[in-house]
C-alpha cells in the first residue's frame, strides 16, 4: 500500500497538533509569566556565551603559543602576525566576561532595571573570577 506524500504530510501534521493539544499546559502567570521565563532564559544564554568565550579564548591562547613555536622553527611558512593575532583574540575572549558589567555602567545602563545579562555568571566558571 503506497501512501502519497501529501497524505503522509497531513498525517504527520495532524499527529503533531494532537500531541501539542495533549501535552501543552497554560503558562503560569499569563503574559507576565511568559515574559519572566524569557528573561530568565536569556540570562542563562548569556552565561553560556561567557562560558563558550572562556573555552574559545583558552583555545586561541594555546594555538597562539603553538604558532609562535611554528614561526620560530620556520618563519617563512608562518608569518609573525598569525600567532600575535591569535594570542590577542584569545586574551579578549578570556576577559570579555569581566567587561560586560563595567561597559554597561559606562554606557549608563542599570543592569537591575534593564533585566538583561550582567556578566555575573563568569564567577561560576572554574578560574573565572573576572565577573565577581
Amino acid at each position: 500500500m503506497k501512501i502519497s506524500k501529501y497524505k503522509f504530510l497531513s498525517m504527520v501534521l495532524i499527529g503533531l497538533s494532537m500531541t501539542t493539544l495533549v501535552f501543552a499546559t497554560p503558562a503560569p502567570g499569563g503574559i507576565g509569566g511568559i515574559a519572566s521565563s524569557v528573561t530568565t532564559t536569556l540570562g542563562e544564554i548569556g552565561k553560556l556565551m561567557v562560558a563558550i568565550s572562556y573555552l574559545a579564548g583558552f583555545g586561541f591562547l594555546t594555538f597562539g603559543v603553538l604558532k609562535f613555536k611554528q614561526h620560530k622553527d620556520n618563519p617563512s611558512q608562518v608569518p609573525l602576525g598569525t600567532p600575535v593575532v591569535m594570542t590577542l583574540i584569545g586574551a579578549v575572549l578570556v576577559f570579555i566576561g569581566g567587561f560586560i558589567k563595567p561597559l554597561g555602567e559606562t554606557l549608563g545602563v542599570d543592569s537591575n532595571s534593564a533585566g538583561g545579562f550582567t556578566g555575573g555568571g563568569a564567577a561560576n566558571i572554574p578560574g573565572g573570577g573576572a565577573g565577581k
